[in-house]
């Protein structure tokens, strides 16, 4: 009757180091599949942005980006080019 019950006991023990094992070990891997799916996020995220970035940079070598930059910023004109300036309503 004690051999039993001191079989019973050990398997009840191995039993529950198990089931701790087994709960950290899907804690663990529930935990590793939320970052994956937060770093998916991001890199997403970021493919999306040096997209635009790269859209961006192609925009700005075009004769027509640089035309306006050098007049608006630099206040160039082309030659023979007259300027008008209107003062603003009041």
């Amino acid at each position: 009757m004690k051999k039993k019950l001191l079989k019973k006991v050990k398997y009840l023990i191995i039993l529950v180091i198990l089931i701790v094992i087994s709960g950290e070990t899907i804690y663990s891997i529930v935990k590793n599949e939320y970052l994956l799916y937060k770093l998916k996020k991001e890199k997403k995220k970021l493919l999306e942005e040096n997209a635009k970035l790269s859209e961006m940079i192609e925009y700005s070598n075009t004769k027509e980006f640089i035309e306006y930059n050098a007049r608006i910023k630099l206040g160039l004109k082309k030659e023979n080019e007259i300027e008008y300036r209107f003062e603003p309503p009041k």
